[in-house]
């Protein structure tokens, strides 16, 4: 692969952020997903795609339940060995807020969050291997190609070749 190649910005782009307390940790929800047992100690790690088109843009859309939605994030933690999804944020809502005394406008993410029951954890890592099957087509190269932003830090490559090779995300067809 030649070095121009290596600079083609991916029309799927996949990003990481570390993460230090879920959404569900901040509210009444973490209570009802037990999150609570999968101790502090665990890392919390969201990958997330940014569709953007062939002259470089961002993307934005606007119905974030649409299957053809590719703006997600999923939030997952590396705890005790295993790799749990905790969350899925779908991203294309358009908030008015007041700060300042002045209106703004920002995206915002409306949170799925994922229990541990192993039907939930299928569900939520369907979604993720379909987004990534969708994107790999898209893009005509993988999630682990380096021209992703997620490969080439260590901690979420990390994360990424545990998903991969998880038998959670294995056993989905």
């Amino acid at each position: 692969m030649n070095k121009i190649e290596n600079q083609i910005k991916p029309l799927r782009h996949f990003g990481g952020t570390r993460v230090y307390k879920t959404y569900s940790e901040f509210n009444e929800a973490s209570i009802k997903l037990d999150i609570a047992n999968l101790g502090a100690d665990g890392k919390n790690l969201k990958i997330s795609c940014s569709p953007f088109d062939e002259e470089g843009n961002r993307i934005s859309q606007t119905d974030i339940h649409k299957e053809n939605n590719d703006e997600k994030g999923f939030l997952f933690r590396i705890w005790n060995g295993g790799v749990y999804l905790l969350e899925i944020h779908h991203f294309g809502k358009l908030v008015e807020y007041e700060f300042c005394e002045s209106i703004h406008e920002a995206w915002v993410p409306e949170i799925e969050a994922i229990d541990l029951s192993e039907e939930s954890q299928t569900k939520g890592f369907t979604i993720f291997k379909r987004l990534l099957d969708k994107t790999e087509k898209i893009n005509g190269f993988p999630i682990t190609d380096e021209r992703h932003e997620v490969f080439y830090k260590p901690e979420f490559r990390s994360l990424l070749l545990r998903t991969l090779n998880s038998s959670k995300y294995l056993s989905i067809k």
